[in-house]
C-alpha cells in the first residue's frame, strides 16, 4: 500500500493482486478527522491525548513513517483505516 500526499489531500494506492490499482483519494481534513475519531476512543494517557491531533497531523505529512509516540502498530492500523476509506463507494 503506497500512501502518497498532495497539498491539501492524501492519496493512497492499494496494489490488489489481479485488479488495477487506481489511486484513491482522502483528503487530509478527513483522514485527519477519521484518524483522530478512531485514536480518541483509545485509552491513551491523557498526556497523549492532548497531543493526538499534532502526532496525527504531523503522520499524515509523512505516512511512510511511525507516528510520534504511538509507534509503528499505529501507523499500520492508520494506513489500513485510510485505504478502506478510500475504497468505499456511495
Amino acid at each position: 500500500m503506497n500512501l502518497h500526499i498532495s497539498a491539501n489531500q492524501l492519496r493512497l494506492k492499494a496494489n490488489v493482486t489481479g485488479r488495477r490499482s487506481l489511486p484513491e483519494t482522502v483528503h487530509f481534513r478527513d483522514a485527519l478527522r477519521i484518524l483522530l475519531s478512531v485514536e480518541a476512543a483509545q485509552d491513551h494517557p491523557a498526556t497523549v491525548k492532548d497531543e493526538l491531533l499534532a502526532i496525527i497531523s504531523h503522520w499524515l505529512h509523512s505516512p511512510q513513517s511511525d507516528p510520534l509516540v504511538l509507534g509503528s502498530e499505529a501507523g499500520l492500523r492508520w494506513r489500513k483505516i485510510l485505504s478502506a476509506y478510500a475504497h468505499i463507494y456511495f
